[in-house]
């Protein structure tokens, strides 16, 4: 063989392995981080109709009236029963100075998550019957229902 020859088959042999491995091995590499990030993805995904569902007690719960002016759900958190609280303290150490919406409003965003967590705690509790799942959950519901935020 020439020299020719000998050098065209290395080279030939060069670019015919060569890419093949390297871009087998960056496909690998790349396959392997997406399905990681991928499997992130996918429950995240999975796992949204959970947090939007959270705080969906009373989904299934008849609501005898609807109105613009009635407390959702969400509205009754742990942020706004301690600022709630904070606000009913002050009103206490100053003589009974609150707006006159606040005082309501305030006495119901305590009322409703106290409720609220009393049917979370009935519906995630493993054992607990039936009735008083029930009845925890129509207090809170009904609760809803009938109060109104003052506006």
């Amino acid at each position: 063989m020439d020299m020719m020859t000998i050098q065209q088959s290395t080279t030939n042999k060069a670019i015919k392995n060569g890419p093949q491995k390297d871009v087998g091995r960056t496909a690998f590499h790349a396959a392997s981080y997406g399905s990681i990030g991928m499997k992130y993805i996918l429950l995240f995904i999975a796992m949204i109709p959970a947090f939007v569902r959270a705080d969906a007690i009373c989904e299934n719960y008849d609501k005898t009236k609807s109105s613009a002016f009635n407390w959702s759900e969400s509205d009754f958190n742990s942020k706004s029963a301690t600022e709630s609280m904070a606000a009913l303290q002050e009103a206490l150490n100053s003589n009974g100075s609150i707006g006159t919406c606040h005082l309501p409003n305030a006495i119901a965003l305590v009322e409703g998550y106290i409720l609220k967590q009393q049917a979370k705690e009935a519906l995630s509790s493993k054992g607990t019957s039936q009735l008083i799942i029930e009845y925890n959950v129509a207090g809170f519901c009904d609760f809803i229902n009938r109060s109104k935020p003052c506006e």
